[in-house]
């Protein structure tokens, strides 16, 4: 309905959500990784996914359309890291939740930190690493 100005009203304004997005892109072969990260980005948004997966909103949106012809193995490790709500096992933290896994994986060495340089060492070869599994992958 056109408002008052002959212009959208709010509703109409509305985009889509992702999960119609991706049921329109991707049909009934979309991946359970990609239907995670669309359900979350309808309950939050593709920015606040991105920020949560350490990439940008473009990527998101080309994931969720089934666009990217990037490292889509590498995006399907963050994806099922930080928003998975499974627990994945540490070499030095023990049991710890897999986004908090995600953010090891990305902090700079750290020497004055004991706990930090650990982290640092066990990262770089943990099996739970998503670079790891994206080259792993590749490699297969």
């Amino acid at each position: 309905m056109a408002g008052k100005r002959g212009g959208m009203s709010a509703i109409e304004k509305r985009h889509p959500l992702a999960v119609d997005i991706v049921a329109q892109y991707w049909g009934d072969n979309a991946p359970e990784w990609v239907n995670t990260l669309a359900r979350y980005c309808d309950a939050e948004s593709q920015a606040s996914a991105a920020r949560k997966i350490d990439r940008s909103p473009s990527l998101i949106n080309q994931v969720l359309k089934n666009k990217y012809t990037g490292d889509l193995v590498g995006v399907e490790a963050r994806v099922k890291s930080a928003l998975s709500v499974t627990c994945v096992f540490c070499p030095v933290l023990g049991n710890i939740q897999g986004d908090e896994c995600l953010s090891h994986q990305g902090t700079a060495y750290n020497p004055s930190n004991h706990v930090a340089v650990r982290l640092f060492v066990a990262c770089k070869r943990c099996p739970n690493n998503v670079s790891r599994k994206a080259v792993k992958n590749v490699a297969e």
